[in-house]
């Protein structure tokens, strides 16, 4: 039985109508009540059977915010007993197009047993907040653009704040939407073998389409993807418009540490932490 703590007031749920956003934003979720309230964001828990919360502030005394004051917060008690948690916290209208960037930050707490899960979904439906009425439905949100933890292996959500990073594609032209974050978790809730605490930080949504080339990874190995989708991963860039044809990615090797270690790294990286590159 899961006894860690409740937060008791339930989210609001708020229908934002009006004119896309065009422009970039960045949402640090320091006050999360007012971006349902005012703020043009919606949310929806359709989980089943409904348990005693949606979103909420996120608790500062399980894990600390990625920056800022605060972050979204979202645990097992979004449904009762054991059920399909599918709990729905959904972006302003946008103007999507492909080639824009949706990116934020999200971990679970620490040594956690309980696996969770979050997806990122997109509906081109214009003001629409149609997620349906059932755990399973998606409504008008029929595109998954990124699903963390898929399979609910009890380590596969990240324990300390990590970085995601997704690009709109299926929009060729500018239109109306929304993106959303589904914690979506079967057999979850306070006596479920799934499901625990999530927090989500900093989302920042980037109106204006980013240009694409050649990203050389860590592993040696090269991706075509947005600058900022290449440092987030922790590779090299190789300019806009460029092949990985030609990106010429060097490969990790040894490298020889001051402390005696030795670690498969690149030699940039095996430079920068004063080693010695084998």
């Amino acid at each position: 039985m899961k006894n860690r703590f409740v937060v008791a007031s339930a989210a609001a749920v708020f229908a934002a109508a009006g004119m896309a956003q065009a422009q970039s934003f960045t949402e640090a979720f320091d006050d999360v009540a007012s971006l349902t309230s005012a703020g043009g964001w919606f949310t929806q828990n359709n989980s089943s059977p409904i348990g005693v919360i949606g979103y909420f502030q996120g608790n500062t005394a399980v894990f600390a915010p990625q920056a800022s004051a605060g972050y979204l917060g979202v645990n097992f008690n979004s449904t009762a007993g054991v059920g399909t948690i599918s709990n729905w916290f959904v972006t302003p209208v946008l103007s999507l197009q492909n080639g824009q960037t949706f990116s934020f930050y999200t971990r679970t707490e620490p040594a956690t047993i309980w696996p969770d899960r979050l997806q990122v979904r997109m509906s081109l439906a214009g003001v629409s907040t149609n997620v349906g009425t059932a755990a399973t439905d998606v409504g008008d949100f029929t595109t998954l653009l990124l699903d963390i933890n898929e399979t609910l292996s009890p380590t596969g959500y990240p324990l300390d704040w990590t970085q995601y990073t997704v690009t709109i594609s299926g929009a060729a032209a500018p239109t109306n939407g929304r993106l959303a974050f589904r914690y979506f978790v079967d057999g979850g809730g306070p006596s479920g073998a799934n499901s625990d605490y999530i927090g989500i930080d900093t989302v920042e949504y980037i109106g204006t389409p980013q240009p694409t080339g050649a990203c050389c990874l860590p592993s040696g190995n090269c991706t075509t993807t947005t600058n900022t989708a290449c440092l987030s991963q922790g590779g090299l860039y190789r300019g806009d418009g460029s092949p990985c044809a030609t990106a010429n990615c060097p490969l990790p090797g040894a490298c020889c540490l001051p402390n005696g270690t030795c670690a498969i790294m690149l030699a940039a990286t095996c430079t920068t932490s004063n080693g010695i590159f084998r």
